[in-house]
């Protein structure tokens, strides 16, 4: 697997990239995937918070 074309949004914490699979077959064949994706990235204020508010239920 290999990322590509990571852009990293500082103010929505997202980072927005492109998942690429690549496997030779035993054909010779090449398969190649590529996947958009998005990957949040929380704070660690925001962690400890979703944590009291499990604990506290």
């Amino acid at each position: 697997m290999i990322l590509l074309d990571s852009v990293y949004n500082t103010e929505s914490r997202i980072t927005r990239f492109i998942r690429r699979f690549e496997m030779i077959l035993a054909d010779g064949s090449a398969l190649v995937q590529e996947i958009p994706s998005e990957k949040y990235f929380a704070t660690l204020e925001q962690i400890h918070k979703w944590l009291d508010e499990v604990i506290c239920y």
